[in-house]
């Protein structure tokens, strides 16, 4: 290869196949390449094809520069036959890591071989990549973190203590929430982690100052950097020629911050009465709503229970016809969160929809389920103190009555006892926005990103 063909830099960006992991992976990534910088995106092909779908709305000065690669999937092996078929495809989900290492590691020679630098770019969860680069002369490699820094501060330091408070915040172990072969297989990914360059944090100062310092500490001489709110960079809304979404026409129509958005994310299923309870919790609320019920995306932590949408009361649709909306497919959620007509949030509070709540100033009634929700509501109502729990997480089978319903959704909205929460979310909010803009400090850490792999 003649030195005319060698790239200066190459950036070899690999996801983890979780929707949430895949999506702010891919948005950072085409920020990179919009910044003029040769993006490789490699993943399985069912990956490729959802992230394809995503590219619209993003200039060709982006789209020019990342290249798609489909990563060769073996046949895995036979699970146990004492695996709980609930948990079967996430259990794939999790053993698919290992099973891409020799794809990957073809693909890094063969980049290497044609770059003066090569950056590994991957998610926590496929860090099995990074010796591979390490071995390499030439590449470096860092990890993309999707969850709070709270929550992999926790990993390295399970009772944390911020300069500010006088005691640490513990929080609930993993083991009380992930059933077992799941625990099983994220200890064994993370004990493939090894030392890396660096680590780019999806979070930013205005949230997570403290953990993200303290982050930088357990890290010690490995760089830090807080790249988001993500969403907030790069084009977001679709071009004008599109029909707008029904939901939001429908906002167009209500009072400023009147609506209730409800979303319990893709990865998991709400029980049947539970379903009733919210429903009747929201009608004697009194509040307009957009609620988003859905089966979970297979691949998901699995529930046992067959939840169906049929938990609504008999009529409810037709009696809340004009009052609220019920969608059981996609919703453009950071659209109906940036919308002025929408109020509080009530989340399962993964992470992703954390940061995209309090990036608009919207405050959140926070229903965690799973993995790293229960802390992330813990960092929301006790740290931030820009929510409120709608349950203990040591109730968390018990089934939350309409009453509760009512009163949290309530609270947040209208009630003067919300009126702090409202004010601090709002803040947060701006201070958020001013993050990502010219000389705010999430953009000051990507623009410090980029310079320290081109130097």
């Amino acid at each position: 290869m003649s030195p005319a063909e060698i790239q200066p830099i190459t950036i070899l960006a690999v996801p983890f196949h979780g929707q949430s992991h895949l999506n702010q992976l891919l948005h950072f990534s085409l920020i990179l390449s919009s910044r003029n910088l040769s993006v490789h995106f490699a993943a399985i092909s069912s990956s490729i094809h959802q992230v394809q779908l995503r590219l619209h709305g993003w200039p060709s000065t982006s789209l020019g520069n990342i290249h798609f690669h489909e990563l060769a999937l073996p046949p895995p092996a036979p699970l146990p036959p004492s695996s709980p078929p609930h948990l079967s495809h996430a259990l794939r989900l999790f053993d698919t890591p290992l099973l891409l290492l020799p794809s990957l590691s073809s693909l890094l020679h063969s980049l290497s071989l044609s770059s003066r630098r090569l950056i590994l770019l991957h998610d926590t969860f496929m860090s099995v990549a990074a010796p591979e680069a390490a071995s390499l002369p030439n590449a470096e490699s860092y990890s993309f973190q999707c969850v709070s820094a709270f929550q992999a501060l926790f990993e390295l330091q399970p009772n944390i203590r911020p300069k500010t408070r006088a005691n640490p915040i513990v929080a609930a172990h993993f083991d009380d929430w992930v059933p077992k072969p799941i625990l099983e297989r994220v200890k064994r990914l993370e004990h493939e982690r090894p030392v890396e360059a660096g680590i780019i944090a999806n979070s930013c100062r205005p949230l997570e100052g403290e953990f993200l310092d303290l982050l930088a500490e357990e890290y010690g001489p490995k760089k830090v950097f807080a790249v988001s709110p993500l969403h907030l960079i790069g084009p977001r809304v679709a071009v004008v020629s599109e029909k707008r979404h029904e939901c939001l026409v429908w906002l167009d129509k209500q009072s400023v911050a009147s609506v209730v958005y409800l979303s319990f994310g893709s990865t998991t299923t709400m029980a049947g009465v539970q379903i009733e309870q919210l429903a009747l919790g929201l009608r004697r609320s009194g509040q307009r709503f957009i609620w988003v019920i859905r089966e979970a995306d297979e691949g998901a932590f699995g529930s046992e229970v067959d939840s169906r949408t049929g938990g609504l009361p008999a009529g409810f649709e037709e009696e809340m016809e004009g009052f609220g909306m019920i969608m059981k497919g996609w919703a453009p959620q950071v659209d109906i969160l940036a919308h002025p007509s929408t109020a509080a949030f009530v989340s399962h509070c993964g992470w992703n929809s954390v940061m995209e709540s309090l990036s608009f100033g919207v405050p959140i009634i926070a229903w965690p389920m799973q993995i790293d929700q229960p802390r992330n509501a813990m960092v929301l109502t006790e740290y931030l103190k820009v929510g409120v729990i709608v349950r203990e997480w040591d109730r968390r089978r018990e089934v939350v009555p309409a009453a509760r319903v009512e009163e949290v959704v309530r609270m947040v909205v209208v009630e003067e006892e919300g009126k702090e929460m409202r004010e601090r979310a709002k803040k947060i909010g701006e201070e958020m926005q001013r993050a990502v803009a010219e000389g705010g400090s999430s953009m000051a850490d990507l623009n410090a990103f980029v310079d320290h792999i081109t130097r």
